[in-house]
């Protein structure tokens, strides 16, 4: 038994037997050649997969157990040519040698309870984290994916590991290129009447369509916005007015140390013993500096932070469509600046040409309806300004949104709304930073990825397909004759409210069908991402369908106890049995890379085969001529 075995681990370890596929070596150390790590492992050791462990010189492997059963048809395995239609009972064992090529880059988007995001930033996002020499594992607080679906489903983990080799480029209309290993599978289609199925990467091609649902769920949506707990982060620093100068607040501080009365202390400086223990009472709550810092202040129904002029913003707010639309303004036209002289005030600001008053005092009204703030107009040289200089609501809208173009995004609260706020976003922002053209063509641009991204899933959202395109600049422009300095990228969205355009997409009842315009295969290092989600073992990447991690359930468990149930202990004949009583004519060894429990596999077969049944074992390919 390895000297780090987890409780878990320990049970297993009384379910093995010795290997096949080992060498023995001297200091008793073993060489397995279960699989392609060729894992050279001291005594009391295991190897990468964790399952297969050095006992005193002898190599002990997994037996008798199963950590995965489940009756499919053989197309799932995937074999589409051996006997059509019939049943295959799959079993797996725990254990991963974290080889397979199923994943994508950390760039890939992918879809979770709270809008787009990107596989890099979902791993960073989980709160609890494993760090192995193969790969390291991410484990999410009740995070939920969207699968292919279209529905949330619980997302299990996120998987990160090293991965060099091909590449594949997928290419779609409309949408940015996917990367992903040859063998990750993505589901396409040739024929628009046919439903879509799992194709490798590696075989997909031009007269291929990929799939994005076209029914989304979101999560719950929001009634009303706590506006304190979005700010309590924020804190400010400000001066405090004292009656006594800094040495008689030291003076006093010391006294009350060598444990001198406030009479006596008085007498000293000149003031009343009620006023020095007043003093004395301060300094021992830690309020005796010029300075002090605190968050917001929530009281009688509205939240303000220290200093702030005035009444504070409502404490709480409602998520209707005024508010949707004010979000869709800012998000188009806003940003919150920060006053040089005074650091603790934040203005709130909206820029539109000097044509658009009438934008302009729609949102000053909105303003005063949902925050109860007034709002002036700005003519400068070359805009049209709304200006709110009220730092609570500035930093309301930073939190929801972002401050600077470049980091804004779709407020959480937009993302998990209903159709009439969802409309009433998209409206302003198009109105403040878009184009609509009498062919029904919707069209917005902005220079931040992640509000783009959140966009074109919220046009996704109230029925109609997005295309999402990335456009180099100059990097520096010219406005007014003065050099400016530009955003890398801008990013544009399109899509068209009159579903009778003509485009290349295909809607079918379930999913928009996108047609491939090309694929490319790159060399490739670096690392690259997985997940696994429940019930459909689906998620979107690039808004895409395409399968996870085939081999969390039955490779985790050692690593993380709560993420699967635990094993069932099982010998080679019941599993014949069920296959029987189930009217499976195949077994299949598989979910976690069989190679590493190739000894159990074959004990198996051994007693599947005479008694009329087909054995089948599904690999990533990381074999052995030893396992072979």
């Amino acid at each position: 038994m390895p000297a780090t075995a987890t409780p878990l681990g320990q049970l297993l370890a009384r379910h093995t037997r010795e290997g096949v596929l080992y060498e023995k070596l001297p200091q008793d150390r073993v060489r397995c050649f279960a699989c392609g790590h060729r894992c050279l492992i001291p005594p009391g050791h295991d190897g990468v997969c964790r399952v297969r462990f050095n006992d005193a010189g002898t190599l002990r492997v997994p037996h008798g157990y199963v950590g995965a059963l489940q009756l499919d048809p053989v197309e799932k395995k995937p074999f589409f040519h051996a006997l059509p239609g019939a049943k295959a009972l799959s079993f797996g064992m725990l254990g991963c040698d974290f080889h397979c090529g199923y994943c994508f880059t950390g760039d890939t988007v992918v879809v979770a309870d709270e809008g787009p995001t990107t596989f890099s930033e979902l791993f960073a996002s989980c709160a609890r984290r494993e760090c192995r020499p193969d790969a390291e594992l991410a484990f999410p607080d009740d995070r939920r994916v969207i699968a292919a679906s279209g529905g949330l489903r619980r997302l299990r983990g996120v998987v990160r590991h090293r991965y060099r080799g091909e590449l594949v480029t997928l290419r779609p209309l409309y949408l940015p290129p996917v990367r992903c290993t040859p063998d990750h599978r993505v589901y396409a289609t040739t024929d628009p009447m046919l439903p879509p199925e799992p194709v490798r990467a590696k075989d997909l091609s031009p007269r291929h369509y990929l799939a994005i649902p076209r029914r989304v769920a979101a999560a719950a949506a929001l009634s009303s916005l706590d506006v304190a707990a979005l700010l309590r982060d924020h804190r400010v620093t400000y001066r405090v007015s004292w009656d006594l100068p800094p040495q008689q607040r030291e003076l006093i501080a010391s006294a009350t140390a060598r444990g001198e009365s406030s009479r006596a202390i008085g007498s000293v400086i000149g003031k009343d013993p009620s006023y020095v223990r007043h003093v004395r009472s301060k300094i021992a709550r830690g309020l005796g500096e010029a300075t002090r810092t605190r968050g917001p202040i929530a009281e009688h129904g509205t939240v303000r932070f220290p200093g702030e002029r005035g009444e504070g913003i409502p404490a709480s707010l409602p998520v209707d469509a005024d508010l949707a639309a004010l979000l869709g303004y800012y998000c188009a036209e806003g940003c919150v600046v920060r006053s040089r002289k005074r650091p603790n005030r934040y203005v709130l600001n909206f820029s539109f040409s000097h044509q658009e008053v009438e934008l302009a005092e729609r949102v000053r009204a909105l303003l005063k309806k949902c925050l109860g703030v007034e709002a002036r107009l700005v003519l400068r040289e070359t805009t049209l300004g709304v200006a709110a200089g009220k730092s609570s609501a500035a930093l309301l809208f930073k939190a929801l949104a972002g401050g600077r173009s470049s980091e804004k995004r779709v407020p959480l609260p937009i993302i998990s709304a209903g159709p009439d706020q969802l409309r009433a976003f998209l409206d302003a922002y198009v109105a403040g930073d878009g184009h609509r053209y009498p062919t029904g063509k919707v069209a917005i641009t902005t220079v931040s990825p992640a509000l783009a991204r959140g966009v074109a899933w919220l046009v996704l959202r109230i029925g109609c397909l997005p295309s999402l395109y990335t456009h180099p600049t100059a990097g520096r422009g010219t406005i007014q004759g003065r050099s400016v300095r530009q955003s890398p990228f801008q990013f544009a969205v399109v899509w068209y409210t009159d579903h009778a355009v003509v485009r290349r997409a295909i809607e079918t009842a379930d999913n928009y069908l996108v047609p491939l315009r090309g694929i490319e295969v790159e060399a490739y290092d670096g690392d690259v991402y997985n997940m696994e989600v429940e019930e459909e073992h689906t998620y979107l990447a690039g808004f895409f369908a395409a399968s996870n991690c085939q081999n969390w359930l039955t490779s985790q468990a050692l690593r993380d106890p709560k993420a699967v149930s635990p094993p069932e202990v099982m010998s080679p004949s019941e599993i014949v049995r069920l296959a029987h009583r189930h009217g499976a004519r195949i077994v299949t060894s598989t979910y976690n890379e069989p190679l590493i429990t190739s000894e159990w596999a074959v004990a198996v077969f051994k007693e599947a085969m005479p008694e009329g049944l087909v054995c089948s074992y599904v690999s990533n390919g990381n074999a052995t001529p030893e396992v072979l």
